[in-house]
């Protein structure tokens, strides 16, 4: 409409049948795409640095991950991961990305990673701080991400306490 010019309505119109085709072609490639993300392909990790307001200095690095189209941004990318139920795989996936940038920069701040309740849950321990600490050196915070509610709050302390331990 806005290349025709102004004050205009314009619809998509589709052959008869050509927008099922199109919309099972995204579910297809969306399928495709969390497939790659469980192999551990097409992440993209991006290092976004925690600034101290009083002194304007860096003081650690929130590490964020983006996935290849069709669905770049993680709140797509997860929500078709729990549907695909692949979440757990496409999170340590993100994670071990995030830790070995984090490892590659060799800078001594700690760098923040979202986990998912779930992850934390359904992954043995050693296997977790693997993921989420290579060589053991970097310092670390875990944030469990808020885009996945938890029946019973209590369920995750023994694994959160855990890795405050290490």
């Amino acid at each position: 409409s806005k290349s025709r010019g102004k004050n205009r309505v314009s619809t998509d119109e589709f052959p008869s049948g050509d927008y099922r085709g199109r919309h099972q072609q995204l579910q297809l490639t969306t399928v495709e795409a969390i497939e790659r993300l469980c192999r551990g392909e097409g992440i993209r990790t991006l290092a976004q640095p925690i600034i101290a307001l009083g002194s304007g200095e860096v003081v650690g690095l929130e590490m964020l991950s983006r996935a290849s189209r069709p669905i770049e941004m993680p709140t797509d990318f997860f929500r078709a991961a729990i549907d695909q139920r692949s979440l757990t795989s496409v999170d340590l996936n993100c994670m071990r990305q995030s830790a070995s940038l984090a490892v590659s920069l060799e800078r001594d701040l700690r760098y923040h990673i979202n986990v998912f309740p779930a992850t934390l849950l359904a992954t043995p321990h050693d296997e977790l701080m693997a993921s989420l600490r290579p060589d053991g050196r970097q310092k670390l915070c875990v944030e469990l991400s808020q885009q996945q509610m938890v029946g019973d709050p209590a369920t995750l302390k023994e694994s959160i306490m855990r890795l405050r331990r290490e």
